[in-house]
């Protein structure tokens, strides 16, 4: 069931110029960097069957103009008011959606949907004017919680809130304030995270409560390739909200595609590990793309590559694995850009394992995100065997994971650092 407000506030205000705010780009450098790092800078002459390189894209702007620019955004908040939110946790969604309103500007609108088992729609689209923000803090000041818990009936009619509007400012965002204390449909949230990040609307969940369902919330924001944060308490509401708003408020780059490319023969691309982003890779495993919905200043993304490298018969000095280079669009442009190209090489040479000389350390940045990789696979397999009861198997799979950790060549770093 879907309820609304009086009709003085279920409305869409118009925004403050005809059509869409253009982002003033003149005298804006956007800043796209590509870099790569060989999991060892120098290897053997014999075939390698399982060597890692690392490559990664930053966005950040390096213009004056530009960092003070503001992107007028569109928000919808998704706000949970069923039984589960009673207590400190609705008291804590209160004092974040003030937060909120607090932080836009009179070009940015914001709509805001109650749900349990029913939705309710508490106000349209209305533009952040100070008459408005007034307006808004009172019709949610009453919110109290009761009832069932129907996330996706939610999400539905904040998507809808988005879908149907009559104007739309350069950026769209859904906010779900919510304990994620309900699993049912578990798919169509997906699907509608899936549907709502090809429409170029970002979402950001939050999480209230000690015994909020961390794990549901991180799958529907990693379906839509936002972010999952848990609100802990009242004092991380300006981080946690306060940064995403600035994010969003930044010029975002779209349509993202980090492109690598293999460059000597015989060497072939295994596998592209870039967690929830989507990949492809040639048949021939000589070309791979890792492609983003969009970008926000400052982010970056990393992405390892498992590659196979053939024997060869003499040493060579910079052995040219792959280059890579991104492709990208800037909000508000319909120009596609284009990033740096960089290579990414390491030495081939005759070793001897037995010589502490030729003993290269792994390079830090792959380590890393090996280890990452290795600790959320084990934690998803973990999980998964724990929902199954099966607890044993579960807590094997995360002492496998310390014991790879324990490996690690930070370890030593570390150590080596504190004597």
């Amino acid at each position: 069931m879907y309820k609304r407000q009086p009709l003085s506030y279920d409305r869409e205000d118009a925004l403050p110029t005809q059509g869409n705010v253009n982002i003033n780009q003149e005298n804006m450098t956007t800043m796209t960097t590509v870099t790569t790092a060989p999991e060892y800078p120098i290897i053997s002459m014999n075939e390698v069957t399982a060597f890692y390189a690392r490559v990664t894209l930053k966005y950040e702007d390096s213009s004056m103009t530009s960092s003070q620019q503001k992107t007028p955004m569109d928000i919808v908040c998704v706000l949970d008011k069923s039984g589960s939110m009673q207590g400190s946790k609705i008291s804590g969604l209160k004092n974040a959606m003030n937060f909120v309103i607090d932080s836009l500007t009179e070009k940015d609108r914001l709509s805001i949907i109650s749900f349990e088992s029913n939705t309710t729609l508490i106000h349209g689209l209305l533009l952040m004017t100070s008459e408005n923000k007034v307006k808004s803090k009172s019709l949610f000041a009453s919110l109290s919680a009761g009832g069932g818990t129907e996330i996706l009936t939610g999400m539905k009619h904040g998507n809808s809130i988005l879908e149907n509007r009559q104007q739309r400012n350069a950026a769209s965002c859904m906010f779900l304030l919510t304990d994620g204390q309900d699993r049912q449909y578990t798919k169509e949230k997906l699907d509608l995270a899936k549907k709502m990040k090809a429409e170029g609307t970002s979402l950001f969940v939050f999480g209230f409560g000690t015994d909020h369902d961390s794990e549901h919330m991180a799958a529907i924001a990693n379906a839509a390739e936002g972010t999952f944060t848990y609100i802990e308490s009242d004092d991380v509401v300006t981080d946690a909200f306060g940064g995403t708003i600035g994010t969003i408020q930044g010029v975002s780059l779209s349509n993202i595609n980090l492109n690598v490319q293999i460059s000597e023969r015989n060497v072939v691309i295994k596998q592209i590990i870039a967690g929830r982003y989507i990949t492809s890779k040639s048949v021939d495993g000589r070309s791979g793309t890792i492609s983003f919905v969009n970008m926000y200043m400052g982010e970056s993304r990393d992405v390892l590559l498992l590659l196979s490298l053939p024997a060869v018969d003499e040493p060579i000095q910079d052995y040219e694995l792959f280059k890579a280079h991104a492709t990208y669009y800037i909000q508000g442009e319909i120009t596609k850009r284009e990033s740096n190209s960089i290579a990414c090489d390491v030495d081939r040479k005759q070793m001897n394992l037995s010589d502490p000389n030729n003993i290269t350390q792994r390079d830090i940045t792959v380590d890393v995100h090996l280890n990452r990789h290795a600790c959320t696979t084990a934690l998803s397999l973990a999980l998964s065997l724990a929902d199954n009861n099966n607890f044993e198997e579960a807590k094997i799979k995360i002492q496998d994971a310390l014991t790879l950790l324990k490996t690690s060549c930070l370890l030593y770093t570390s150590d080596a650092a504190d004597e």
